[in-house]
C-alpha cells in the first residue's frame, strides 16, 4: 500500500512531469533517471503495474494463491528470467546505466532491491530463517526504519480525485470539487475537498524529496 501511494504521488510531481514533457514521453533517459533518483519505472507505472500493491492477500487456501503472488517479491527461475525478453531488456538497461556512471555517483543510491539465488532443495524453514537474518543485517546498516503512514485507502483515493480535479482546472472551487467527488456541496464537503488537496500536495512533496514514509498533517 505504501508503494502504491508513493508511485501515485511521483506520477503527479513536478520533477517527473517536467522530465516526461521535456523528453516527450518515456525515453530510456527518463527510465534511467527516475530509476536512479526514485527507484521506480515510469513505463510500468503508466501501465498501472503498481496496482498489484492493492490486490487482496486473503487467499482462503494455498492452492488459490498464485505461486508468484507475493508482495515485494518477483519469483523467476533462471530459464524464465532469461527467456523473458522484457526482463532481459530491463537487465541490459540497468547494466548499461551503471557502467555509464562513475562509482562515486552510485555510492548514495539506496540498495532497495537485492538479488537472491535460492536452493529449492533446502527446507523452507531453513531458507526463511537465513533470509530473516540477512535482511535484519542489511536493514541495520541503513537509517532507522520509519513507521509506515497508515493510509485509509477509500479516503485517499478520493483525495487523489480531488487533487486531480484541482490540478486540471484551478478555476474550480472546492465546492465544485466536493460535489463531483463527494456528491454534496456544503461547508463540510468544501472543507473535505480543501483538506484533500492539501494532503495530496504534502504527499507529493515528500515523495519528490524522498522523505518516505510520509508524515501527513
Amino acid at each position: 500500500m505504501q508503494e502504491f501511494f508513493r508511485i501515485e504521488a511521483l506520477l503527479r510531481c513536478d520533477t517527473v512531469l517536467t522530465l516526461y514533457q521535456a523528453e516527450k514521453g518515456v525515453t530510456e533517459r527518463v527510465e534511467m533517471t527516475l530509476m536512479h533518483q526514485y527507484e521506480f519505472n515510469m513505463k510500468w507505472a503508466l501501465h498501472r503495474s503498481h496496482d498489484r500493491y492493492m490486490w487482496p492477500w486473503n487467499w482462503r487456501t494455498d492452492e488459490e494463491r498464485p505461486i508468484r503472488a507475493s508482495r515485494g517479491l518477483r519469483i523467476r527461475s533462471y530459464g524464465e528470467l532469461f527467456d523473458d525478453p522484457y526482463m532481459v531488456d530491463v537487465l541490459e538497461r540497468i547494466v548499461k546505466a551503471r557502467r555509464g556512471r562513475k562509482k562515486d555517483d552510485l555510492g548514495d543510491i539506496p540498495e532497495r532491491f537485492i538479488c537472491l539465488l535460492i536452493d529449492r532443495s533446502l527446507h523452507p524453514d531453513v531458507i526463511i530463517n537465513d533470509l530473516k537474518t540477512v535482511l535484519a543485517l542489511l536493514q541495520g546498516r541503513r537509517a532507522r526504519i520509519k513507521k509506515p503512514y497508515q493510509f485509509k485507502v477509500s479516503s485517499w483515493i478520493k483525495y487523489l480525485d480531488c487533487y486531480d480535479l484541482w490540478r486540471q482546472n484551478q478555476n474550480l472551487s472546492f465546492g465544485d470539487i466536493a460535489r463531483k467527488v463527494y456528491g454534496t456541496r456544503n461547508s463540510q464537503s468544501y472543507e473535505r475537498a480543501e483538506t484533500a488537496v492539501k494532503r495530496v500536495r504534502q504527499l507529493i512533496a515528500q515523495a519528490e524529496s524522498n522523505h518516505w514514509p510520509p508524515k501527513i498533517k
